[in-house]
């Protein structure tokens, strides 16, 4: 190419310097000036047609991220509904186990009362007190199960507040202590806080069930337009190998991670023998 082999130097020499140019001078120098507009119009060719093919892959770009988009958007929409529908009907469930089963029962335990004041046999009042321990502990039952459904603390009182109310409950009689630190903000909106509620619920399952641990800590946190919680533990810890080939006693956890991602988060364990257990998901907030 003559642009290469010495570009437009020889061109700018003849012009600034007034040296006479013999015919073949003016030939070769006519030749030059041909050969270079003809390099420009392809450099010129080629730069439009790859600034058409950038253009088009920009285009491609914002019509993928078009389409990322609203695929989230319909991800949140259905996991909203899907979240919504589940609670809707643990409400329906709790609403009536409240109003039919335990209310039968409590006005059991009231007749066997006054029944149990009727019968001067020693032998026929034992069995009714017996029948009314029974019916007590039925009752006690029924309302765990409605706790289990649906705390009341997560509408009224929040995340955190639902989440120590729980452990209360569950890990009291355990002897386990625990702890909930708190560092949100504000309050996530229902769907979200349902999520983390049920995935930290499903946590604390395994901690009471293999976990022979003497101290849990919660840890909620505001990180990166979402929020992060970690549920950490002092007991005896697992192969995390335990969890990749879904043995038994650990599905809970796979449960845990596909509830997260279907959140559009992520879920990670930490875990080896001797060594206690972190339990580690994110959330992303409505944006």
């Amino acid at each position: 190419m003559v642009i290469g082999e010495g570009g437009l130097e020889p061109i700018r020499k003849v012009l600034e310097e007034d040296v006479p140019l013999t015919e073949e001078d003016r030939r070769d120098l006519t030749h030059q000036l041909l050969v270079y507009a003809e390099e420009l119009s392809d450099l010129y060719h080629a730069a439009t047609e790859r600034a058409d093919k950038m253009e088009a892959a920009n285009a491609e770009v914002n019509r993928t991220l078009d389409l990322l988009r609203k695929a989230d958007d319909h991800r949140r929409k259905l996991l909203a509904a899907l979240v919504r529908a589940e609670e809707e009907e643990r409400k329906r469930i709790a609403s009536d186990v409240h109003d039919d089963p335990i209310q039968v029962m409590t006005a059991v335990g009231m007749r066997l009362h006054t029944v149990r004041a009727l019968v001067s046999e020693p032998e026929a009042q034992e069995m009714m007190e017996r029948l009314a321990v029974t019916v007590e502990e039925a009752i006690e039952r029924l309302r765990f199960l409605l706790f289990e459904l649906r705390p009341r603390s997560l509408d009224r009182e929040g995340l955190a507040a639902a989440l120590r109310e729980y452990l209360e409950v569950t890990f009291s009689q355990a002897s386990i202590e625990y702890e909930v630190e708190n560092e949100l903000g504000v309050e996530p909106p229902e769907e979200i806080r349902t999520v983390i509620y049920r995935i930290a619920r499903e946590a604390f399952a395994n901690v009471r069930r293999h976990a022979k641990a003497k101290k849990v800590s919660v840890l909620l946190r505001s990180e990166n337009s979402g929020v992060l919680a970690r549920v950490r533990d002092d007991g005896v810890g697992f192969s995390l190998s335990e969890v990749e080939t879904n043995r038994p006693g650990h599905l809970g956890l796979s449960a845990c991670a596909e509830r997260a991602e279907m959140a559009g988060g992520w879920f990670r364990i930490d875990s080896a023998p001797g060594s206690g257990t972190s339990a580690e998901f994110w959330i992303p907030l409505p944006g």
